[in-house]
């Protein structure tokens, strides 16, 4: 499902309730960068989230991530954590 935002609103990056925790953190960098593109979607996906990768530095980015993950629920947290050791992160 493609969720689409009016014009000059702002999307929500749902912390709590949202599905940003099922990636890995190499994922999540990797579509703040450079949007929700290929590799991260299908060739001719379309979507409203663009790369960020022109506005912030990569420490930047990470920060950012880091914010969104502090909001997140104890166990939204630990089912990410999950992912990222399966996936070989730390």
């Amino acid at each position: 499902m493609r969720w689409k935002i009016a014009q000059g609103e702002r999307a929500n990056a749902r912390p709590t309730t949202g599905h940003t925790w099922h990636p890995s953190d190499d994922t999540l960098f990797g579509i703040t960068k450079i949007g929700v593109t290929p590799p991260y979607a299908p060739s001719g996906y379309q979507s409203d989230m663009p790369g960020f990768g022109g506005k912030l530095t990569d420490q930047q980015i990470w920060d950012a991530l880091a914010c969104i993950k502090s909001r997140w629920s104890p166990r939204a947290r630990e089912a990410q954590s999950q992912i990222q050791k399966q996936r070989g992160g730390q």
